[in-house]
């Protein structure tokens, strides 16, 4: 995967809290490349609480936040326009600086 955009990642305000938010390119999932991203983007972004949501159903993208350090602290439903349904969120939460 080295010098390869595989997806993205960025942070936003979502009502006063810095949220976080990637996506990986199917042909790249299991390679590390959220953790990776994420753990390169936490060095940059050193705001704190941080927060981040995952279907409840995409168990890589949950292992990726829990590997992350991320906390689970809810859970919500929401609407997704690409699944066209209310779906169950899980909203997660990093405290601490991410070493």
């Amino acid at each position: 995967m080295k010098n390869k955009v595989v997806g993205s990642i960025l942070s936003y305000f979502l009502f006063d809290e810095l949220q976080i938010s990637y996506w990986i390119g199917r042909t790249y999932w299991g390679r590390g490349g959220a953790t990776k991203a994420i753990e390169l983007f936490l060095q940059m972004q050193t705001h704190r609480p941080i927060f981040a949501r995952a279907v409840i159903d995409n168990f890589r993208s949950i292992r990726v936040l829990e590997k992350s350090r991320f906390i689970k602290i809810g859970q919500e439903l929401c609407f997704s326009n690409a699944r066209g349904k209310g779906i169950e969120e899980v909203i997660y939460k990093l405290n601490d600086d991410f070493r």
